[in-house]
């Protein structure tokens, strides 16, 4: 891949973990048949096919640092628990966003949920947010951002948040997964660690879950739906949960600004020494919109208004 630009890189990479997520959907079923569609064999190979294969194929051919891909570095305690809190308080604009596309595209995230009922509560943990978690952000706040580090921050957010709204192959997940995947960008921008994305994502995902199955076993969602609620009362009742949630969310990230204040100059020192650290300070003349991108668009649109 050496001879591609940064982020012609970036939408390749995209794009085949798109396409080995595709083949599994296609082929995981006879994987399903042999250990069981919700057995931990089955899970630990989907996650060996759609991310650690990509991951592998990626470095051979690139020769990029893992180390300065990934992001590792360590992240205080401080920004733990200001971005767990963010990631709590920042849920009802993320089920605002979610309201508004389920009217256009319908909603799979309660059949979802229901079809895990059953599993053991380690297995829909590790399938809905450890793993998730883990390998989606090595994937887009990881590979993806890093090679974006030639354009401004804006820039680099705005288009990793862009990708990994489209990799959910769905219309309903897209507009909250673009808006969380750029927010989990400027995570990782401030911090320089992966980590940050991570404990976000996990955060979300795994209290989403819960509560999800909380009201599935409750009961709740059943006699929700047989209230019939029309589009405009669920949109209303969104809108004004997601409007208490705007000013503890305002503080919360002045108060992440504040922790991470000298966290840019302490990047910058490190460019000087490492080429591959991220940057982001600097915005050439790279195109976003690439052959790759154009395939994946694609991909994404196909799978939206034919197969979802």
């Amino acid at each position: 891949m050496t001879l591609f630009s940064r982020s012609t890189k970036a939408n390749i990479f995209s794009l085949m973990v798109n396409i080995f997520m595709i083949l599994y959907g296609i082929f995981g079923v006879f994987i399903a048949q042999i250990f069981g569609s919700g057995s931990f064999i089955t899970l630990i190979i989907s996650q060996i096919v759609v991310f650690i294969i990509p991951f592998m194929l990626y470095f051979f051919i690139s020769g990029d640092s893992v180390k300065d891909m990934f992001k590792i570095k360590k992240i205080s305690i401080a920004n733990i628990i200001i971005i767990a809190l963010i990631s709590i308080f920042i849920q009802p604009i993320l089920m605002a966003i979610s309201a508004v596309s389920s009217y256009f595209f319908g909603s799979s995230t309660t059949d979802y949920v229901s079809s895990m009922k059953d599993m053991p509560i380690y297995m829909i943990v590790l399938t809905t947010a450890v793993f998730p978690a883990i390998f989606e952000e090595l994937t887009y706040r990881g590979i993806v951002f890093s090679n974006l580090r030639n354009k401004s921050i804006t820039k680099a957010c705005v288009f990793t948040g862009l990708l990994f709204g489209m990799a959910h192959l769905n219309g309903e997940q897209f507009f909250y997964a673009f808006f969380m995947g750029a927010v989990l960008s400027y995570f990782v921008y401030k911090t320089g660690s992966i980590f940050s994305s991570i404990v976000s994502h996990f955060t979300i995902n795994f209290s989403q879950t819960m509560l999800m199955l909380y009201y599935l076993n409750a009961g709740i969602l059943e006699e929700t739906a047989s209230q019939n609620a029309s589009f405009f009362e669920t949109l209303q009742a969104s809108f004004t949960l997601a409007a208490f949630a705007v000013i503890p969310l305002l503080l919360l990230f002045y108060l992440f600004e504040y922790v991470n204040r000298d966290k840019k100059e302490e990047l910058n020192e490190i460019v000087i020494e490492n080429e591959n650290i991220l940057d982001y300070n600097v915005d050439y003349d790279e195109k976003l919109i690439t052959v790759p991108f154009i395939a994946n668009f694609a991909i994404f649109l196909f799978f939206v208004f034919f197969v979802n």
